[in-house]
């Protein structure tokens, strides 16, 4: 389903994206992080309930200032 999701996003036809837990993008915070990223760059919004939106601008944050090691890229 990610992958018709991510297809759909390349296609232009998502304006939100809603999980229900961030661990449902992926379990690696820098991956999630680029991944989110990414979605902003294309203004589209990303939604979390149990997330608040300073803890993503959090992740992004972290996310932005770290470089990846091999296996998180």
């Amino acid at each position: 389903a990610f992958f018709h999701l991510e297809a759909d996003i390349q296609a232009g036809k998502i304006g939100k994206v809603i999980a229900s837990d961030i661990s449902r993008i992926g379990r690696n915070s820098f991956g999630v992080a680029k991944w989110i990223d990414d979605l902003r760059k294309r203004s589209i919004e990303f939604i979390t309930p149990k997330q608040s939106r300073s803890e993503i601008n959090l992740l992004l944050s972290l996310a932005r200032t770290k470089k990846p090691r091999p296996h998180e890229r």
